[in-house]
């Protein structure tokens, strides 16, 4: 039989051909020869048939699934067990490269992982209230005083709310001090009162009773209140029989109506909430201290509400000239007056963080790369076994993915931490942000930074690993082989990057702390050592005329100086750096009014005899208050040295006569004495007006204490001769002058600290950095630097040799750097008061330090290269 000539054979030589392709490319022509040759001789016994064709296609079908899974190797799920194995058993073989960078991943990754969850909380999630993007503040602003942000009078808040027609809802609120009488001592609270639809603007009801009745907003109503869920809890036991029971505050009896949701926390930290009418004529149009919130309607913008409002106050000025001159108005959103100025901070926490995740990735980069440069030749020997590319590539994932793994694990620790931190010192600027958690959303996030981190440290010595050329380096030698051109000139590159963001982070944290130290360093005008406050409110139901008030103060001064260890006591009416400012425009007799009368706006303060001495300020003219300036002499006063240089530039003050309208009553003007800087350090002095307490009948005061060097003067002492004047009334809190200076600077002093640590940490990577580098570098060259050791060559040649390197990618580090700072130092004007944010100081600083450090991790590897003995490096040649 002829062969190709049977139907049988033909047919079975078409089912091979199309049986091959289930057999591997690189094996197909070889099994399709065979089973050819194998037909071939089975047909050419010439007794083949029909079942033979079937038999010989069965078989071959077989045996080509059999070889396709030989050929393909075990699954996807075990290859992955076993590069999962194998991983472990290589990061356990060098535990101090797992854990340096497990560290650095964590750190990176957790820091950027806790400022990301306040910044959430802050800047994107929604106010706790409905419709809470259409809720805003509005104030009175005044431009020609260069004011953009004061609170208004009732009068004019009233006007405003009826003639306007772009807001649902307008109220007003104001602060309130008050006692309250618990089961223990009498307690100083700090709540609000407000006006009608202050809780319908919110959205809010009590949880527990009711809100206030129309006839309680009057000015007759019964005297009432709501407490805080927080008061209610720790004050009266979450009692729910509170409800109609009465509590005293100020000596009279007020029927608890109500109690507020645990989540509603308006103002900020206010543990009750008052009734007050709304009748402008209880407050005269001069007297501004009410707070303006507003709910804009649907689809009003608040530039639309902002001019309308101003058009308002417009009209206000031409009908009101005497206190409205000059007044305007604005409107901002209620989220972003919360939030203060802790949203340019959270940015700017946000971009350092950012910077030290960079700064860990590329210095794990580098340590991955010479990781993967001393392994060469053990993937040259796996891949010369048969290991495909894409298998020595996952292999490298699979290590990198697996440390990311474990340094996410540790980022949430470090996260928690890194919050609780950030939680505490902003709770005063974020009041409405959740309790500190770590929810899904920020464990999801902390997750993706770490794979995608592990992802990108780990692609580039990957894809350099499925390039080896395994001949070469299997006829080499040497366990191990150095870094290609082109990994050298990016693991180069990557230090260079270090360096620089290094330089940009520490000179912004040196621009920070230089501000700081200016703010700390300027002259406030009083001293605040050894020196206790503590704050007072009378109760208007026992103190309600202006000779019992008086006396009140004469006798607790008298019997607080009287403690031991006290050198003197003093009261006064807003002390330095308390926050609030009372401004009035004052007359004075001879001299006609400006065209603006808000030109002769002065701030108000009001002290008792002593309190110059007391707190340190300086008598530069005239005389101090004195014991016969009492209620029934003439009205006195003393002014600070700007208001002196503003009325009366050439002449002396002494004798002239002011008053709060152009017909009196007149007071005196009997001294004058420094400037004090009342609203912190960055801000200069206003003009000033001091009178007497002993002649103003003000029942919100703060006690000033004076005492020993080294005396030991207790709360409870103070508190304990605040008693003995009036068993019911308290001393609130008590704390150092130092301390309440402090918390004015505290934000800046919170972000300098926190953006100095980002620095240092930032600083310290890069100078690991440059080490790791420096040192791989040394170790490559060791015989190198032995044969020119061997043939005479000089250490410091070597030495020289060892750091020229380190020192290029050094210079070009902090080159770049400078010149990437200065650009973006305009993020940090709005934080800086008295340095300008090109200081060359802060960049100089920073550019030292970082020279100093980065000459340091360059020179100790580099002496090592020095001690290189030159017969061993021969030998190993």
């Amino acid at each position: 039989m002829t062969r190709g000539h049977s139907w049988a054979h033909r047919a079975l030589a078409v089912v091979l051909a199309w049986i091959s392709r289930i057999v591997p490319a690189g094996r197909r022509s070889r099994w399709l020869e065979e089973w050819r040759s194998e037909t071939w001789h089975a047909f050419d016994s010439g007794k083949a048939a029909a079942w033979t064709a079937v038999a010989f296609g069965w078989g071959a079908l077989r045996d080509a699934r059999d070889v396709r899974r030989r050929t393909r190797g075990p699954g996807f799920a075990e290859t992955t067990r076993q590069d999962l194995r194998l991983a472990i058993r290589s990061l356990s073989a060098r535990p101090d490269y797992t854990a340096l960078v497990v560290a650095i991943l964590a750190l990176g990754i957790g820091a950027n992982t806790a400022v990301y969850s306040l910044a959430r909380e802050a800047l994107f999630a929604a106010l706790p209230y409905p419709d809470s993007e259409r809720l805003v503040r509005v104030w009175e602003r005044r431009p020609e005083q260069g004011r953009e942000r004061n609170v208004a009078s009732l009068p004019d808040f009233v006007d405003w709310r009826d003639r306007s027609t772009s807001f649902q809802t307008m109220t007003t609120y104001r602060g309130s001090s008050r006692n309250f009488a618990t089961d223990g001592p009498p307690r100083r609270l700090l709540g609000a009162e407000v006006t009608r639809g202050f809780f319908r603007l919110f959205g809010v009801e009590p949880a527990l009773g009711r809100g206030f009745t129309p006839e309680e907003w009057s000015e007759q109503g019964e005297p009432v209140l709501i407490l805080s869920h927080r008061l209610w809890r720790e004050a009266y036991a979450a009692d729910p029989g509170i409800i109609g029971r009465g509590v005293s505050v100020d000596l009279i009896r007020h029927t608890v109506v109500g109690v507020m949701p645990p989540e509603f926390d308006y103002p900020y930290e206010a543990e009750y909430w008052f009734p007050r009418t709304d009748d402008p004529s209880t407050a005269g149009r001069g007297s501004h201290g009410f707070n303006v919130l507003a709910k804009l309607k649907p689809g009003v913008g608040i530039q639309a509400a902002g001019d309308e409002l101003d058009a308002i106050a417009r009209r206000l000025e031409t009908e009101y000239p005497g206190t409205n001159r000059g007044h305007y108005t604005a409107v901002y959103p209620l989220r972003g007056e919360i939030l203060g100025d802790t949203g340019p901070v959270l940015v700017l926490l946000l971009g350092a963080v950012g910077v030290i995740l960079l700064i860990a990735c590329v210095n794990v980069a580098n340590m991955t790369l010479v990781r993967s440069a001393a392994r060469t030749r053990s993937l040259a020997i796996r891949a010369s076994m048969g290991a495909s590319r894409s298998r020595l590539v996952r292999q490298q994932l699979t290590e990198s993915l697996l440390l990311a793994s474990v340094a996410a694990a540790a980022s949430v620790f470090v996260a928690g931490w890194g919050h609780a931190l950030l939680r505490g010192m902003s709770a005063s600027h974020v009041p409405w942000a959740a309790p500190l958690r770590l929810d899904f959303r920020v464990l999801l996030v902390a997750m993706g930074l770490a794979f995608v981190t592990g992802t990108l440290v780990g692609l580039a010595p990957a894809i350099a690993a499925s390039r080896l050329d395994v001949g070469s380096h299997l006829r080499d030698g040497s366990r191990t082989t150095g870094l290609g051109p082109t990994a050298r000139r990016w693991q180069g590159g990557l230090v260079v990057t270090q360096i620089a963001l290094a330089l940009a982070l520490l000179a912004s944290a040196g621009l920070l702390a230089r501000n700081l130290a200016a703010l700390l360093d300027t002259e406030l005008g009083f001293d605040t050592r050894n020196r206790i406050v503590g704050d007072l409110s009378l109760p208007p139901s026992r103190y309600s005329d202006a000779g019992a008030v008086w006396q009140f103060y004469a006798s607790l001064q008298d019997r607080v100086a009287a403690v031991p260890g006290v050198t003197d006591a003093a009261l006064a009416w807003i002390l330095p750096m308390s926050g609030r400012q009372v401004g009035r425009n004052i007359w004075l007799e001879g001299r006609p009014p400006p065209a603006n009368g808000d030109e002769w706006n002065t701030r108000l303060r009001a002290v008792s005899r002593g309190y110059f001495d007391v707190v340190a300020m300086r008598l530069l003219e005239g005389r101090s208050f004195e014991a016969a300036d009492g209620p029934e002499a003439p009205a006195v006063a003393l002014i600070n040295e700007t208001l002196r240089h503003r009325y009366w530039p050439d002449g002396s003050p002494l004798g002239a006569r002011v008053a709060f309208g152009p017909d009196g009553p007149w007071i005196t003007v009997i001294g004058v004495v420094n400037d004090v800087r009342h609203e912190g350090p960055q801000r200069p002095p206003d003009p000033e007006l001091y009178l007497t307490l002993s002649q103003e009948a003000i029942d919100e005061v703060s006690l000033v204490v004076h005492t020993d060097d080294g005396a030991v003067v207790t709360p409870a002492a103070l508190r304990a001769a605040v008693s003995e004047v009036d068993p019911d009334q308290p001393l609130a809190d008590i704390r150092t002058f130092d301390e309440a200076v402090a918390a004015w600077l505290g934000e800046r002093r919170d972000v300098a600290s926190l953006l100095g640590t980002f620095a240092l940490v930032a600083l310290a990577l890069a100078a690991l950095g440059v080490y790791g580098v420096v040192s791989y570098a040394v170790a490559q060259r060791t015989s190198e630097f032995g044969l020119r050791m061997a043939l005479g060559g000089r250490g410091q040649d070597v030495l020289r040799g060892a750091m020229s390197g380190g020192l290029r990618m050094v210079a070009l580090g902090l080159a770049l750097g400078g010149l990437a700072f200065l650009p973006a130092s305009r993020w940090l004007r709005p934080m800086l008061d008295d340095v300008p944010a090109t200081d060359p100081l802060a960049l100089v600083g920073a550019f030292t330090i970082l020279t100093l450090v980065a000459i340091l991790a360059v020179l100790v590897p580099a002496i090592r290269a020095t001690r290189v003995d030159p017969a061993d490096s021969l030998r190993a040649t």
